[in-house]
């Protein structure tokens, strides 16, 4: 019997089968392309949702089950407020939550900075129940703990309703008061102020500015607020901006200012009336040197920067505040609150703190309330010889 040549042998080997019919691959690419199409349609649906996506909307339905639930909204529930709120079902809302969860807490966040407003705007309450109601909302509150690639860039990180509520009633502004935000993200630092008289800076043209239109601010701009120059002097200054070193240090009328929120604050001073107020929040824990060991001086950047404002304006308030108080907006650096009252109207010789024991120091918010709404004034004059700047300069330190 003759052998099958091995090429034949490979001929058989590659023949297709006999039981594989056409008419069943043709079925089966149909179903590929219907499975395909249906893919395609719930690609669409949740595009849809998300281009969908008004914070300030959302906010509201936040807003509406914040009030029917004692100012208890709960992570939870998140699912089934968006399924209901959106019409769509858990599976989609749980995708968009994962894709658009920065934004679904910036709507979390305006929801509760709009009940806080309502709350500090409430006359028949005193200012003690006022605030035991802020401080129960924060405590109650979903962490804010997203953090995407832009806000990181932008050091966006916003500022606990407990401080914005005080900080407000320090300042008391009437409702004639212009106001000056330069980084004002979704407005939570703007209570007590007639909004019609609010200039609100922010740099995020996404839902922070959406969020900030909704609350019917005077002006609000989008500009670098290390520039922004207005054609107006405002009454009062409040900011909470981003904190970082500036790639390339800038010389603020001599001074060398090395900090990105030291400049936004300089920078945004120069907009306030010689008699005007302001109160912000910059990076605290400056006590350290450059390797990060404590001590009892102040690092050279923030010694520069407090040589200015301590030399040009009437420092009321140096208060460093435990990092801790801001866990639920997402990070746990520790911050400082200065307030001012007015321009000096020269300069003088005073300058930064020397030592840690000048500065007031709390570590929650029933302190930081006793030294802002019943503070005793720190003296902000001292002898030139206390001073921690070179022994040859005449001035503080540039």
């Amino acid at each position: 019997q003759k052998e099958t040549p091995p090429a034949k042998q490979i001929g058989e080997e590659v023949k297709p089968k006999s039981d594989i019919k056409i008419e069943d691959i043709g079925k089966k690419i149909k179903s590929k392309q219907d499975q395909l199409k249906e893919e395609c349609k719930e690609v669409e649906s949740k595009k849809e949702i998300i281009e969908k996506i008004n914070t300030p909307e959302l906010s509201k339905e936040f807003l509406k089950i914040l009030n029917e639930n004692n100012n208890i909204l709960l992570k939870k529930d998140l699912i089934n407020i968006l399924s209901a709120f959106y019409k769509t079902d858990e599976s989609t809302i749980k995708q968009i939550m994962e894709n658009e969860k920065k934004n679904i807490e910036e709507a979390l966040e305006y929801a509760y900075i709009q009940k806080v407003r309502e709350i500090s705007n409430d006359f028949s309450l005193t200012t003690d129940e006022q605030f035991n109601k802020i401080i129960e909302i924060y405590n109650n509150q979903i962490k804010l703990d997203t953090r995407t690639s832009e806000s990181i860039a932008k050091q966006q990180y916003s500022t606990p309703l407990p401080i914005s509520f005080l900080m407000n009633k320090f300042l008391n502004p009437d409702k004639y008061s212009l106001v000056f935000e330069p980084t004002a993200g979704n407005g939570a630092l703007i209570l007590n102020f007639n909004n019609e008289n609010v200039i609100a800076n922010e740099l995020d043209t996404g839902a922070r500015t959406q969020n900030l239109k909704d609350s019917n601010f005077g002006l609000i701009l989008n500009e670098d607020a290390t520039v922004l120059e207005l054609n107006k002097k405002v009454d009062f200054v409040i900011a909470n901006p981003p904190f970082g070193n500036l790639e390339t240090p800038v010389k603020f009328e001599g001074f060398l200012i090395k900090k990105l929120e030291h400049l936004i604050i300089l920078q945004a001073l120069k907009q306030m009336k010689n008699s005007g107020k302001a109160a912000f929040i910059i990076g605290g824990n400056s006590f350290k040197n450059i390797f990060g060991k404590e001590t009892q001086n102040l690092s050279e950047a923030d010694r520069i920067f407090f040589n200015y404002l301590y030399s040009r304006y009437n420092v009321d308030n140096h208060i460093n505040v435990d990092g801790k108080i801001y866990e639920k907006q997402g990070t746990t650096f520790p911050i400082r609150i200065i307030t001012i009252n007015g321009r000096k109207a020269t300069p003088d010789k005073n300058f930064a703190p020397t030592n840690l024991s000048e500065i007031k120091n709390v570590k929650n918010f029933e302190e930081l309330k006793e030294v802002l709404l019943k503070y005793k004034k720190i003296s902000t004059e001292r002898k030139q010889d206390d001073t921690i700047i070179d022994t040859n300069d005449s001035k503080p330190s540039e």
